[in-house]
């Protein structure tokens, strides 16, 4: 189990769940037992924790009432009571404090060593483990006050050195606005006015670090009576004295004369084994996972494989999935579909639809629209390999969204011959996501498909890249020390050999992982160039660069010389398919800039790409990027912008069928519209998100799907906003959810209250739900002349009412007509022969299903 304290008490399971433990006095009980550090804790001090000096003379049982239950919720875990009190024993599992006190001593350790770089990753990652006060449930009863303070106090430490460790790499413009908002908020701290009056210094700001020391001079003077500190005084006079001592660390120059390509080594035997699969795929689509760490060669496998077929007349269409939340639902699938029509000519229009998003949102009606365009897609892929095996790749498993998993799975059990798909995924990925894990599985069920772990290449393959890579003789031993170092891995050979010509090569400190090697090249870099790769990150894998420009406020000329560094050292490689665009050579690249930047300067970033994207236009391929960047931005007071945008973008997702997306983007939306306030605009807001989710998750699932508490939550603002129809609905919902669940008991109670309250009402087609309702419920309980009583009604009162206009109320005559056959041909005042005639004539109603290229 995971436990947090640096925040909101939160205790999360293995499977990643979050576990209940119980009300607010209980979790002051836990948090107590957590702080403690595996020390007893008497039945005395947890009272006083909870109740302070007036505890209830109930208060010894309510405690053991609160252990039982946290023995209960926390399976696995040591909570034990000895003689000395209460202990509980989390050395086996993960708690955020003392994570945080290992990396943050280790990165002061490594900064303290001359490692700026590695200290700066290790204490990002532990400031990153904040969520908030720490113990703030003892905090707010007024308790362990002393040890929130002592924690504080190291979270302050932990800033003062990453900050130094900026400093030290020469990334001084980096932390300047950080340090004013810390320096305000510490304003007796000396060390921070000290850090941001260097940091001004050198960004070139002098009168400027000179007020800030005299601003802190002046508290001290005010508030305390104290002249400022030696240091403070020495700082001043050496910024007066242009003491060169002050200047910033010189930064590294890049090598230039990298090759353009790498050669393909090591893999000749996976290849041929993929030709082989090839080979078959005319008479039997064949499906091929290569799975192996980041780094390890997968999708220049692929890529290898696609030239090989090109030549015999192949094509090769990629679907490449970025991080989760980095593009729309279905992007790999669309940006592959795309290419297949440019390539056969034509599609069925249903296909233009599922790239325009136009399907309809209909309860039950989903899993239907999912399949029309889902077998659409299938049938073109096989089309377009009809003359020659067509290649797929789905690159990056890993982050695909749900819906492009859903798609997998359909392809493995549609497609018949003429493709060959091959999906590569992280190995350490495998197992995170059940959506990811059910996709390996279905594939792995598919007679014939193949699954290849790549490892790392060879002693020799790794000699002959570095060969290949050098322009001098390769020493004897240094393909050996790579090879040990890297296991072969071949990015994380070519990293190591791009640092050969660092002052002390690779016989000084050698980067320790793929991640540190990257993080290296990074230092290597030019400051500006590193600041602009950062705001890059958060655009995306693929570099719009415009978006960049504007983001950064340069002129695209301007972004291009600075990132022209990058771009010679290959960390950045030209998009063929778009003028305006780079990539990131690896996704590494782009994963360890990010795991660079604070969570406070990564929301900046994001709010600063949103704004970029909606001043130039944001059509519907870029509604969820939009509102990806906005979610990660909500923190800044974005939050009801960043909710209309995930609203808009579920829209987007439902027209592409791509409901489970869908359902992901309006949970959050409903989760930021509950903390907009409590007018009655945020109300009404809240009110349309609920609903709105309720639709989604009904289009898949119908009524035996929907989430109750959502329900009701909907039910209680409807209500206190006056929207008597929909609470009408609501409750609709709710009583066809438990007869949808057989709950014949709580469907009656539902039922009962739904007649009294709406089956006299003056509209016709209310009085009609009602009566269905009613005569539903009669038929689940035995009662057939009172079910055809009612849905008689019902019928009758439809053929007078006004044309239905909702989706739910175009369903509504259905279900009674066919209920009322039933009732009819079961008591036998209808013939089974007359029921199928109405059965007949109420399916005419209906509209068509098939694809027929609307």
């Amino acid at each position: 189990m995971r436990f947090g304290v640096l925040g909101p008490l939160e205790v999360i399971s293995d499977n990643g769940d979050p576990v209940d433990v119980g009300g607010p006095q209980s979790r002051v009980v836990l948090a107590a037992l957590i702080a403690a550090g595996g020390r007893p804790v008497t039945p005395d001090a947890l009272m006083e924790t909870v109740w302070g000096d007036s505890p209830p003379a109930s208060a010894a049982g309510t405690v053991q009432s609160y252990i039982s239950r946290l023995r209960r919720s926390l399976e696995g875990t040591d909570l034990t009571l000895d003689h000395a009190g209460y202990r509980l024993d989390l050395s086996a599992h993960t708690v955020d404090l003392r994570r945080f006190e290992e990396l943050s001593n280790a990165g002061q350790g490594e900064l303290a060593a001359g490692r700026p770089v590695a200290a700066r990753r290790m204490l990002t990652d532990a400031l990153a483990l904040w969520r908030g006060p720490a113990l703030v449930e003892l905090v707010d009863q007024g308790r362990a006050l002393a040890q929130a303070a002592t924690i504080e106090e190291q979270r302050l430490i932990a800033l003062e050195a990453r900050i130094d460790a900026y400093l030290a790499l020469g990334r001084h413009t980096h932390v300047v606005g950080e340090l004013q908002v810390l320096a305000a908020d510490h304003q007796l701290r000396e060390g921070l006015h000290a850090r941001l009056a260097l940091a001004l210094y050198r960004g070139g700001r002098q009168a400027e670090a000179l007020r800030a020391l005299a601003d802190v001079g002046r508290v001290l003077r005010d508030e305390l009576g104290l002249e400022p500190s030696r240091e403070l005084r020495d700082l001043e006079q050496r910024i007066l004295d242009h003491d060169p001592a002050l200047d910033p660390p010189p930064l590294a120059t890049v090598r230039m004369d990298e090759p353009v390509g790498n050669p393909f080594v090591g893999r000749q035997r996976e290849l041929q084994e993929m030709l082989d699969v090839y080979a078959l795929a005319a008479d039997d689509a064949q499906f091929v996972v290569l799975e192996g760490d980041p780094g390890i060669g997968k999708t220049r496998l692929a890529g290898e494989l696609a030239a090989a077929v090109a030549a015999r007349g192949s094509l090769t269409v990629w679907a490449r999935a970025n991080e989760l939340g980095a593009t729309q639902a279905l992007w790999p699938w669309l940006e592959a579909l795309r290419a297949v029509i440019a390539s056969v000519g034509d599609a069925p229009a249903v296909l233009d639809g599922l790239i325009a998003g136009d399907a309809e949102l209909r309860p039950s009606r989903g899993t239907a629209n999912q399949f029309e365009r889902f077998d659409a897609l299938a049938a073109l892929f096989e089309r377009a390999g009809t003359a020659a095996p067509m290649v797929v790749v789905l690159d990056d498993l890993q982050w695909c969204d749900p819906a492009s998993l859903e798609l997998l799975r359909f392809l493995v059990t549609r497609l018949r011959r003429g493709v060959v798909v091959v999906v590569t995924v992280r190995t350490l990925e495998i197992g995170r996501r059940d959506e990811v894990t059910d996709a390996l599985g279905a594939i792995a069920r598919r007679p014939g498909s193949r699954r290849l772990r790549l490892d790392g290449l060879s002693l020799a393959a790794t000699a002959e890249l570095l060969d290949a890579l050098s322009s001098e003789d390769v020493d004897s031993e240094l393909p050996e020390r790579i090879h040990h170092r890297a296991e072969g891995n071949p990015f994380y050979t070519l990293e190591l050999a791009r640092l050969l010509d660092e002052p002390g090569g690779v016989d000084g400190e050698v980067p320790a992982t793929v991640r540190d090697a990257v993080r290296r090249r990074l230092s290597l870099l030019p400051e500006p160039t590193v600041d602009l790769l950062a705001v890059a990150a958060v655009v995306g894998r693929d570099i719009d660069l415009p978006t960049v420009a504007a983001v950064a406020r340069l002129e695209i000329g301007q972004c291009v010389d600075r990132l022209d560094p990058a771009a010679e050292c290959r960390m950045l490689v030209a998009d063929p398919a778009a003028a305006t665009s780079l990539r990131f050579s690896h996704a590494l690249v782009r994963e360890v800039l990010l795991d660079g930047l604070t969570p406070l300067r990564r929301a900046q970033l994001h709010l600063q790409v949103a704004d970029a994207m909606e001043q130039s236009g944001v059509g519907s391929d870029d509604v969820e990027l939009l509102a990806d960047h906005l979610w990660h931005a909500a923190a800044l007071g974005v939050g009801e912008r960043a909710a209309s945008a995930l609203e808009r973008a579920a829209d987007v997702a439902v027209g592409r069928v791509a409901y489970t997306t869908a359902e992901v983007l309006v949970r959050r939306a409903v989760q930021l519209r509950r903390g907009a306030g409590t007018s009655p605009a945020a109300h009404e807001a809240l009110l349309g998100a609920h609903l709105r989710l309720l639709e989604v998750m009904q289009a898949t699932r119908y009524f035996s799907g929907t989430d109750r508490d959502l329900l009701r939550s909907a039910q209680e603002l409807a209500a206190q906003l006056g929207h008597h129809d929909v609470s009408r609905e609501l409750t609709w919902s709710e009583w066809a959810a438990m007869s949808r669940r057989a709950d014949v008991t709580e469907a009656t109670s539902i039922a009962e209250r739904y007649v009294a309250a709406w089956g006299a009402d003056p509209d016709p087609s209310v009085r009609a739900s009602a009566a269905i309702v009613d005569g539903v419920t009669a038929w689940s309980r035995g009662r057939i002349i009172d079910a055809m009583t009612s849905l008689d009604r019902a019928v009758s009162l439809l053929h007078d009412a006004a044309p239905p206009s909702s989706p739910l109320a175009r369903e509504q005559p259905l279900i009674a007509e066919s209920f009322r056959l039933y009732c009819h041909a079961a008591h036998g005042s209808m013939s089974p022969e007359q029921a199928l005639v109405g059965f007949d004539a109420m399916l005419g109603t209906l509209p068509p299903t098939a694809v027929d290229g609307r």
